[in-house]
């Protein structure tokens, strides 16, 4: 049985692939065969779906530094369009402004305690689209979403990466 290597950074893509699927973790995160495996479902749909939620995420990276809306937005053809239109929209107003990091990668120490990696430390990252920070400390983080179907509040609250990020901030 192959060991996670001692450079091996969880994160909640990691997590929560374990949390679904212990052997989809296995396979990916530790063997890294490509996943979707060709037949779990359509390769070129689900990498044409990756490209336009990077696209999106460096569209709105776009806007958050200060390039004017009409500017990002010039040329967009659906569903970015829409999406870009969706986060216009619905932007919150109220967001602290002392500080705002932009698509940040943060890692903390992640220790494990178990008979399969005796006392292993590795890395436990994150990776923001916007965390805003207010005097005092108090932090909102921001992630957009891209996926087809809008998940339920419920869902997104017991998600890895509801538990992950604030914990690694």
């Amino acid at each position: 049985m192959t060991l996670l290597p001692p450079t091996f950074s969880f994160s909640q893509s990691s997590l929560q692939a374990y949390e679904d699927c212990p052997r989809r973790f296995w396979l990916a995160y530790v063997e890294q065969l490509p996943w979707p495996a060709v037949e779990a479902s359509p390769v070129q749909e689900h990498e044409a779906v990756m490209r336009q939620g990077e696209r999106f995420h460096r569209l709105v990276q776009r806007a958050e530094i200060g390039i004017a809306p009409a500017e990002v937005a010039a040329g967009l053809e659906p569903p970015l369009s829409g999406w870009f239109d969706a986060y216009l929209a619905h932007h919150p107003d109220d967001l602290p402004d002392a500080a705002r990091e932009i698509e940040r990668v943060l890692s903390i120490p992640f220790r494990l305690d178990d008979a399969a990696t005796p006392q292993t430390t590795f890395r436990l990252a994150a990776k923001y689209d916007l965390i805003a920070v207010e005097p005092g400390g108090r932090a909102v983080i921001v992630d957009w979403k891209t996926s087809k179907r809008r998940a339920d509040v419920s869902t997104l609250r017991h998600r890895l990466q509801s538990i992950v990020y604030p914990y690694v901030l």
